[in-house]
């Protein structure tokens, strides 16, 4: 087999360009494991207001939440 693929999955948390919905993160984790070329899985977001008043806060909560199954089952 070839090497593994690594990759990265944007989550939207506000911008509302890029990532993926919250709501389909575990359905596509699911997929991509199924995937024998995908190696390591990395999540990310992007904060488009994180030089602005509102910061980064409610984004980053987003992200966390969404995230939280995902790394709950890799801990264990």
């Amino acid at each position: 087999l070839p090497l593994p693929f690594y990759v990265f999955v944007k989550i939207n948390t506000g911008i509302n360009r890029l990532g993926f919905q919250p709501e389909q993160l575990t359905p596509l984790m699911q997929r991509l494991k199924q995937c024998a070329n995908v190696g390591k899985i990395t999540l990310m977001t992007h904060f488009a207001n994180a030089d602005e008043a509102a910061g980064i806060a409610q984004p980053l909560a987003l992200f966390q939440q969404t995230s939280r199954p995902i790394a709950e089952a890799r801990s264990h």
